[in-house]
């Protein structure tokens, strides 16, 4: 029978459904010693982090506070790299912006044709090591230089393969947490790249195959995750804890864009910026020429299908409607803009989790969204909702926001309304996830 341990940002503990047993999973010993897999946040040092980014990278700064024996482990296109928690500490400095030092060994330039930017940062890394192997020598490193019982996390859905995870096991590993985020590109498969389909399947095969935690951001991912287990016959442990927010708070009240509104996330189809854009051409349409016309900022990378979104901003921009586009903008950029912003709006229409939402919420940002079933569970009746198939509900819900008082003094308001319901934390999360310290 499956446990499930899962935190409400509105309880003041977490509720606890006992197994068969009557044990409920708590947290491994304090020196127990942990081994988190930071794949991810090597590869994409340097880039403007995504919502996964931030959670891997959060779990890094989290795990090296609290003081228990830590390790990395890196996977690289010609094996694995082991790091101690001298070199987790400079990883976490490369992650925060500091410059890695420049240069490519040879080992970085196989296999042929990737960035120069992906070979530096391999390289930086690779002189961190504390140990390199082969990908078939992986557990014989482990089992050389970590203690056996350790615990293997896995929070960024990358080098998550049944031959990883055999090996992990393996070399001693107690316990292998992961944390799946979503499993969007099997239920929206229309909005997704193959290869991201093929991907998800190998992830869930592999996590059921091996893993004995499995992480989950929302119940509404949990209700997915359990079916997919249902059908693998899989009966391990299933934990339930909402995401902090990812972006620090910002005091700066400059924008690019004057009495702006704002968009956050990857352009693609999912995230469902094109509406956005019909929205926006009919409020020019129907705005009064004495009335001081809104401006759209989106900020984020271009993802699948985003390439045709990027040209109808374009389009929108040369009849004369304020919209930009910051491609890839890093957080602090981000989180000036939301600060100053008059409301974020979020017409995704399928999410795991949903960052954005939550990042307004706490910046005291007014949020229209769609009505998802994650996002009210997250925040319940904090954004205001409108159906992400209704141009003129948008158009009118723009509208009253334009129509209150100073962006800052609703900012007042909101953060000094006390039947807000209290807003997810990582303390909370961690609490959940890897016990009070």
């Amino acid at each position: 029978m499956t446990t499930f341990i899962t935190i409400c940002p509105r309880l003041s503990r977490p509720s606890v459904q006992l197994n068969n047993a009557g044990n409920a999973s708590g947290a491994p010993s304090a020196q127990r010693a942990y081994l988190i897999d930071l794949s991810r946040t090597a590869r994409r040092l340097g880039m403007a982090p995504t919502g996964i980014d931030r959670v891997e990278r959060r779990y890094l700064e989290e795990l090296l506070s609290r003081g228990r024996p830590l390790w990395g482990v890196v996977r690289t296109p010609l094996g694995n790299l082991l790091l101690n928690q001298a070199a987790l500490r400079d990883l976490k400095s490369y992650a925060d912006g500091i410059a890695p030092p420049s240069g490519r060994d040879l080992l970085s330039r196989l296999p042929m044709g990737r960035s120069e930017d992906l070979q530096t940062s391999e390289t930086a890394v690779r002189a961190l090591a504390f140990a390199r192997a082969p990908r078939g020598r992986l557990a014989a490193m482990l089992r050389r230089h970590l203690p056996g019982g350790f615990v293997y996390m896995n929070v960024g859905h990358s080098a998550l393969t049944a031959r990883r995870l055999r090996a992990i096991r393996g070399a001693g590993a107690s316990k292998v947490e992961v944390m799946v985020h979503d499993l969007l590109p099997l239920e929206f498969p229309e909005w997704h790249p193959n290869a991201a389909k093929l991907r998800m399947d190998q992830i869930l095969r592999a996590t059921f195959a091996h893993a004995d935690t499995l992480i989950c951001p929302s119940f509404e991912t949990q209700k997915q995750v359990a079916v997919q287990a249902q059908k693998k016959g899989w009966t391990g442990e299933t934990l339930t804890a909402h995401l902090g927010p990812g972006l620090a708070p910002c005091q700066s009240k400059s924008s690019l864009l004057q009495n702006s509104f704002l968009c956050l996330g990857t352009l693609d189809a999912r995230k469902n910026q094109a509406f956005l854009l019909q929205v926006w051409q009919r409020l020019y349409d129907r705005l009064e020429s004495s009335q001081s016309p809104p401006a759209l900022l989106f900020a984020g990378r271009v993802g699948f299908g985003g390439a045709d979104i990027v040209s109808k901003i374009n389009h929108l921009q040369r009849s004369g409607v304020s919209v930009e586009h910051l491609d890839g903008p890093d957080d602090t950029t981000i989180a000036k803009h939301l600060a100053s912003s008059r409301a974020l709006l979020a017409p995704s229409l399928a999410e795991g989790f949903g960052l954005a939402p939550l990042e307004a919420a706490c910046a005291n940002v007014t949020c229209i969204a769609h009505p998802l079933a994650v996002t009210r569970e997250v925040l319940g009746d904090i954004p205001v909702y409108a159906d992400a198939t209704d141009i003129y509900a948008w158009c009118d819900a723009v509208v009253n926001v334009m129509r209150q008082e100073h962006a800052e003094e609703q900012k007042s308001r909101n953060a000094g309304n006390m039947d807000r319901p209290e807003l997810p934390s990582w303390k909370a999360h961690f609490a959940a996830v890897l016990g009070e310290i």
